[in-house]
C-alpha cells in the first residue's frame, strides 16, 4: 500500500487534461487553459496522453455522443468532469487528483469500462461491415496522431505547459497536426461512391476518380477534420474529398452549442477580456505554423490577463513579440501559403490582432482592421478548396473566435 501511495501522488503530479470545449464557451476554456498551465499541468492534445476529460460547457446532442467516444480512449486511471461556470473551476480543479488517486473508485471504473470499446466509437467489426459502406468513425480515424503512433510516450508530448510538442524556433514545421473523427457526425450529402473498406481493419483506401479536371486518374479520399483538433475552432467541422492531398471539394458546418452567460467585471475588464481573446487567436495560428516558443509567449500574456496577474509591461513584451514576428522570414514563407485573393493574408492577420491586442492593454489608438473574411461559412469553403491540408489548417486558424460566434449565428439563424 506504500508503493501505491507512492506512485499515485507521482502520477497526480503532472496531471494531462483534454479539454473538449462547447460552441460559446471560449472565455471559459481559456480560463481552464490557464488555471491548469499555472498548477503545472499538461494541456493533452489526443485522449491516449490524457488523464482528464473536461468538458467546458454544457455538453448536448452530437457533443454528449463525442464526449463519451473521448471518454472511452482515455486510459485508467482517469477522471471526466465538466465546468459550466467560471466560479466553479478552482473547486473543479482541486477535485481531480482526490479522484484520480482513489483507487476503489477506479477500479469500479475499470470494471464498467466496454470489452469492446470500437463498438462505442462508432467501428464496425468484419461480420457487420458492408463493403459498399462508408462509415465515418473508421479505426484509424478514431484518436488524433501526434506522434503517438510511432511510440512516442507521454514525456515527449510535455513540453512548454501548452499541450503541443516543441519545436525548434523559427523553423516553419510541418502544420499538418492530423485529423480526428467522432461519433455522431453525418458525412451529408457527401458521395461515397468511390470509398471501399477492403484495407487493412477497414480503412479504405484511395481510389480512382474519372472527373478528375485535367483527365488523369488520381487517388481520391473522403477526409473529416473536427469538430475536435488542437488549436481548432470549437464545433467547426469540414468534410472533405481528397484529390491526392488537394481538397476538390469541401463541405462546411457548424455544430450547434449554447452561449454561454459570461459577463466580467471591473472597468478593465472589457478592454482586457477582448486582447485575451486576440492573444489566443495569436497564439493558434503560431502554433499551426509551427513556431511553438513564440505561441508559448502569446498565450503566456493572455494567461496573465484572464488570472488578473499581467504587469505593467505586459504591452511592451507584446510589442517586442510583434517586432520579432514582423522580422521572421522563416514565418513569413511558412504563411506564404495561403492565396490572398481569397482575402487572406494570415501574417497580416497575425500582425493585426498582436498590434490590436497590444494598442487595448497600452490604451493607444486602435489599428484598423478592414478583414471581414469570412462572413459566411461558404466563405470558408471557398478558401478550402484547392488547398493542401497542411495549408486548410493554416486557413482555419485564422478565424478568430469572434467570427466563429457571428458564423454560428448565420448559420443556425
Amino acid at each position: 500500500m506504500g508503493l501505491n501511495r507512492v506512485f499515485a501522488r507521482l502520477s497526480t503530479g503532472r496531471v494531462h487534461v483534454l479539454i473538449l470545449e462547447i460552441p460559446g464557451y471560449s472565455l471559459l476554456r481559456m480560463h481552464a487553459e490557464a488555471a491548469i498551465t499555472a498548477r503545472g499541468w499538461v494541456l493533452a492534445e489526443a485522449p491516449a496522453d490524457a488523464d482528464v476529460l473536461l468538458v467546458c460547457g454544457e455538453a448536448t446532442g452530437t457533443f454528449d455522443e463525442i464526449a463519451d467516444g473521448l471518454w472511452n480512449q482515455i486510459p485508467t486511471p482517469r477522471h471526466r468532469t465538466v465546468i459550466v461556470a467560471l466560479d466553479a473551476m478552482a473547486a473543479t480543479l482541486d477535485s481531480i487528483p482526490t479522484v484520480l488517486t482513489d483507487q476503489q473508485r477506479q477500479l469500479a471504473d475499470a470494471r464498467q469500462r466496454p470489452q469492446r470499446i470500437e463498438q462505442d466509437i462508432g467501428t464496425h467489426s468484419d461480420e457487420d461491415t458492408d463493403p459498399g459502406h462508408h462509415s465515418t468513425q473508421e479505426p484509424g480515424h478514431a484518436a488524433m496522431h501526434h506522434g503517438h503512433d510511432n511510440g512516442q510516450d507521454h514525456a515527449e508530448m510535455r513540453h512548454n505547459g501548452h499541450g503541443a510538442p516543441a519545436t525548434d524556433a523559427d523553423t516553419g514545421a510541418d502544420m499538418d497536426r492530423g485529423d480526428m473523427e467522432m461519433p455522431g457526425l453525418d458525412m451529408g450529402e457527401m458521395d461515397m461512391s468511390h470509398m471501399d473498406m477492403s484495407g487493412p481493419a477497414g480503412i479504405p483506401l484511395a481510389s480512382g476518380d474519372e472527373s478528375d479536371r485535367d483527365g488523369l486518374e488520381m487517388d481520391v479520399t473522403h477526409l473529416t477534420l473536427g469538430p475536435i483538433l488542437p488549436h481548432w475552432p470549437a464545433g467547426l467541422v469540414v468534410h472533405c474529398t481528397l484529390h491526392g492531398d488537394i481538397i476538390g471539394e469541401a463541405l462546411v458546418e457548424l455544430l450547434p452549442g449554447r452561449e454561454a452567460a459570461e459577463a466580467p467585471s471591473g472597468p478593465l475588464a472589457g478592454a482586457m477580456v477582448r486582447a485575451a481573446e486576440l492573444c489566443d487567436a495569436a497564439g493558434n495560428l503560431l502554433s499551426v505554423a509551427g513556431w511553438e516558443p513564440v505561441a508559448a509567449k502569446v498565450l503566456r500574456v493572455r494567461d496573465e490577463l484572464l488570472t488578473e496577474t499581467a504587469s505593467g509591461r505586459i504591452a511592451a513584451r507584446l510589442h517586442r513579440t510583434l517586432r520579432q514576428v514582423a522580422r521572421s522570414r522563416t514565418l513569413r514563407w511558412s504563411l506564404a501559403g495561403i492565396p490572398k485573393a481569397a482575402g487572406i493574408d494570415a501574417r497580416a492577420r497575425l500582425h493585426d490582432w498582436l498590434s490590436t491586442a497590444a494598442a487595448l492593454l497600452a490604451g493607444e489608438p486602435l489599428p484598423a482592421d478592414e478583414s471581414d473574411w469570412p462572413a459566411t461559412l461558404d466563405d470558408v469553403r471557398g478558401a478550402l478548396i484547392g488547398q493542401e491540408l497542411s495549408t486548410a489548417r493554416l486557413v482555419i486558424a485564422c478565424i478568430e473566435s469572434s467570427r466563429i460566434r457571428t458564423l454560428m449565428g448565420v448559420s443556425h439563424g
